[in-house]
């Protein structure tokens, strides 16, 4: 599940075929993790049609938005009606910098590529490189910022339903915590949901940088 160009063509040609593919409620475990935040500064990873990024806009945030398909984040800036003015930007999360995206870095809100929450839910990668996105991340952050995952979790393959079918790229509660290692852990854990008539498994991280 590499960021190909051959991949970021399958997502342009998916929300093509099939706009706002996660429909455009937010997940309820970020609406949980950010009542208990202040508002402030946030970069949304892998933000697809920007479902949470107008969540946290909504709620007062300045926000950025990066996605690897052109064509999710044409819907992204499509759908921002809110006069928010989210910076969304084209970019591959695991490579991107904030201090050298012109979009982001130029902004005065963002204090130079610094920013009070990262967040990124259901972003699916070789778990090497998705423990890379996080660790990267976290020199982003503001001191006291959060770090906020959630994604299916490997345990779905076994009892749940729904999600990646790869365990490659399903990360377990071991995998989360070697890349918050350093960090102070707020929270994680499994979480169940209903999907339709049945549940799916996810997990959740969130962490804080030190003050």
């Amino acid at each position: 599940m590499g960021m190909t160009k051959d991949h970021a063509q399958d997502w342009d040609a998916r929300y093509s075929e099939t706009p706002a593919p996660w429909g455009g409620t937010p997940a309820a475990a970020i609406v949980e993790r950010l009542s208990t935040l202040d508002p402030g500064t946030a970069v949304d990873l892998g933000c697809g049609d920007g479902r949470h990024a107008r969540l946290l806009a909504q709620e007062g945030w300045d926000v950025a938005g990066v996605d690897l398909s052109q064509e999710a984040i044409t819907q992204a800036q499509n759908h921002d009606s809110l006069g928010s003015d989210i910076v969304y930007t084209v970019g591959d999360v695991r490579s991107w910098v904030p201090l050298y995206d012109q979009n982001v870095s130029s902004d005065g809100r963002f204090k130079n590529g610094k920013f009070d929450l990262v967040l990124a839910a259901y972003l699916h990668l070789p778990m090497a490189s998705l423990q890379d996105v996080l660790r990267r991340s976290r020199a982003w952050l503001e001191p006291g910022g959060s770090l906020i995952y959630l994604g299916h979790a490997s345990e779905n393959l076994r009892h749940g339903i729904g999600g990646p079918q790869d365990s490659a790229v399903l990360p377990t509660v071991a995998d989360l915590a070697e890349a918050a290692t350093g960090m102070k852990i707020i929270r994680l854990e499994h979480m169940v949901r209903p999907a339709g008539h049945a549940e799916a498994v996810d997990i959740l991280l969130h962490a804080q940088k030190w003050s």
